[in-house]
């Protein structure tokens, strides 16, 4: 055989082994698995008691909760630092204390099988994603941001009531939803984004082939009211948190350590 042949020959060897690698790493399928979250409440390492004042701020104000919802977006999954896994998973999740069906979030039986060594998300949404009349029906609906204020969707709605001296009780609405200045006319002079990025510690997970792997968030209430600021609900008792930027960034400060992950 002459040398042209010769490698004329093993270009086609070459060439047809190439081939066939890529044909069989094209047939050969990802390996997945599945997640389903659960979110649970907590006051002081146990879990909450609704309505019944039990609870004692750090401003030293006894409470009660009656009622809690939020949103979460941008679920994320990170391995070495980077994340791995960041899907739309439609448009986030909704969660409500009294609504057994959102406190379970089957989010995805497609996952790449892997270790991942932390979760986070988006308290809330993002400008970009926080669209008035997304949602058409309850109880996500409900959660609809006056259009005054910036539109959008409370990012979290914790109700409940404190008590004041003479045993007086005084209801509160710890919201966090889209923020504004107002000029001197009440007109808004420009919106603050208030939704922020929660990163569980310890939140290292395992993603088996066809297994269905769960994890908790764990809101901690009284976290929402001391660290690191102290927020006093009698400062708020004749103005409308949802009005109020000061109040507002408060929470979003106050937000950094109040989940947990559990597993």
């Amino acid at each position: 055989m002459g040398l042209s042949k010769h490698l004329l020959f093993v270009s086609i060897l070459v060439f047809w082994f190439l081939s066939l690698n890529i044909s069989c790493k094209k047939n050969d399928p990802i390996k997945t698995g599945a997640l389903n979250i659960t979110f649970d409440f907590y006051v002081e390492g146990s879990p909450i008691l609704y309505d019944t004042i039990v609870y004692i701020n750090e401003a030293g104000s006894e409470y009660k909760i009656h009622q809690i919802r939020y949103f979460i977006s941008n679920l994320s999954l990170y391995k070495n630092g980077k994340a791995t896994v960041i899907e739309d998973w439609g448009k986030g999740h909704y969660i409500n204390s009294h609504i057994s069906s959102t406190l379970d979030w089957a989010v995805d039986n497609k996952i790449p099988t892997s270790s991942y060594d932390s979760v986070s998300f988006t308290l809330g949404f993002s400008n970009e994603d926080n669209i008035s009349y997304m949602f058409v029906n309850p109880p996500e609906a409900n959660m609809i941001w006056i259009e005054k204020f910036g539109g959008g969707y409370h990012f979290l709605s914790l109700d409940g009531k404190w008590k004041a001296p003479l045993d007086t009780l005084f209801g509160f609405a710890f919201h966090l939803g889209k923020g504004a200045d107002f000029d001197s006319l009440n007109l808004p002079t420009r919106f603050i984004d208030n939704s922020f990025r929660v990163s569980l510690p310890n939140s290292n997970i395992q993603i088996t082939e066809n297994t269905l792997s769960n994890f908790t968030i764990r809101m901690n209430i009284e976290k929402w009211f001391k660290n690191p600021i102290i927020f006093d609900f009698s400062h708020y008792r004749n103005n409308g948190i949802c009005t109020n930027q000061d109040a507002m960034a408060k929470i979003k400060t106050n937000g950094w350590n109040v989940f947990e992950f559990v597993k």
